[in-house]
């Protein structure tokens, strides 16, 4: 069972097409700098909002 497995595996690994560099493997293209700028800002803010809310509510009970 194990020389089966390896074999699938290697087979799978030699028959897979990709690109091989810096970024070629991510979801999104890092070649458009202001897209991916945008994309960023976009998640970036979505992340750090309930941050923020929590800290300007303990700002506010905190005077």
């Amino acid at each position: 069972f194990k020389a089966v497995g390896s074999v699938s595996t290697t087979s799978a690994i030699r028959w897979s097409h990709y690109e091989a560099g810096i970024g070629k493997k991510l979801p999104f293209s890092i070649g458009k700098q202001w897209q991916l700028l945008s994309m960023m800002v976009a998640f970036g803010s979505r992340f750090a909002a309930p941050f923020l809310i929590v800290r300007h509510q303990q700002l506010i009970f905190c005077i």
